[in-house]
Parts: structure tokens; C-alpha cells; sequence
């Protein structure tokens, strides 16, 4: 069938009367059944206050720990390296400053200036992970190193 559309009133008339259209189509919106999860579950809760923990049904950890004693010492930092941290499982945390007008390498027994960490003049350093030894030296004269090491007794 021919339609010659040659004016807009030509264009509604077909329109209304509807146009025929053959061939394989597919739904915008394909009908799916089964057990289906959302992505995003919904929550609610009624009342939550966070800072009423004695209603929490789980337990609370708090971080970071306070140390309940504290060690302290001042090192002279020379070209052998010298052990400014012992090992203890109880140490919280470590920090080191650079009390000198010289860079000091930090590292383990066998720290060079070539591969430990640099403490620049008046910087300081901490870890409250690393419960090991640690050892500084520096690449020429002395340097003044201060200690102060956090435990939980």
C-alpha cells in the first residue's frame, strides 16, 4: 500500500488510523521472574543514637591505646650505628627527634646512609606499629637523637 503524505493533515489522519508494522521486536522491559536481591538493601533504625554504646550489641575497641608509662633517652649519634629502640611487645609507639643540625639515618643494625629512613635536622619520626629494634648513625661527626618510647603496663 502506497500512502502519499503530502500535508500535515494527511500525516494525522494515517497516524490515527494506525500503520501497520510487521517483523521481530523486543520489549523495552523484558518480563524476568525468579529470586531477586537489590543491589542496596534497605536499613532502618529507630532511635540510634551512637553515643549510647551501653545499647550496642557489639563490643567497642578503642583506638589508639594510651600508653601507661614512658621511656625517654638522649642518644649521640655517630658513623657506626647505635641502638636509640629495644624490643618490647608492650611498646605503644616510638618517636624520635632530631635534635642536631645533621641528617640521621634511621633503620636496623645494619643501616647505611644509603638505605635508611632520613631524619633531617629538627625533624622527628613515629611508629606506633613496629615493636622492634631500631638504630641510627649518621654520615660524618655526632648528632643529638632524643627517644621517647610509649608502653602499656
Amino acid at each position: 500500500m502506497a500512502v502519499r503524505l503530502t500535508t500535515p493533515k494527511n500525516i494525522y489522519d494515517k497516524l490515527v488510523a494506525g500503520v501497520g508494522v510487521t517483523g521481530t521486536f523486543w520489549q523495552a522491559t523484558q518480563p524476568v521472574s525468579g529470586t531477586f536481591w537489590q543491589a542496596t538493601q534497605p536499613v532502618s533504625a529507630v532511635n540510634l543514637d551512637i553515643r549510647d554504646l551501653t545499647s550496642a550489641s557489639d563490643s567497642v575497641t578503642s583506638y589508639p591505646k594510651r600508653g601507661t608509662a614512658f621511656g625517654y633517652a638522649q642518644f649521640t649519634i655517630t658513623t657506626s650505628a647505635t641502638q636509640i629502640a629495644w624490643v618490647d611487645t608492650t611498646k605503644l609507639a616510638v618517636i624520635v627527634v632530631n635534635n642536631s643540625t645533621q641528617t640521621v639515618y634511621l633503620g636496623d643494625a645494619s643501616v647505611t646512609t644509603s638505605d635508611g629512613l632520613p631524619l633531617a635536622p629538627g625533624a622527628s619520626y613515629s611508629n606506633d606499629v613496629y615493636t622492634g629494634t631500631m638504630y641510627a648513625r649518621v654520615a660524618a661527626g655526632t648528632a643529638d637523637v632524643r627517644v621517647h618510647e610509649y608502653y602499656e603496663l
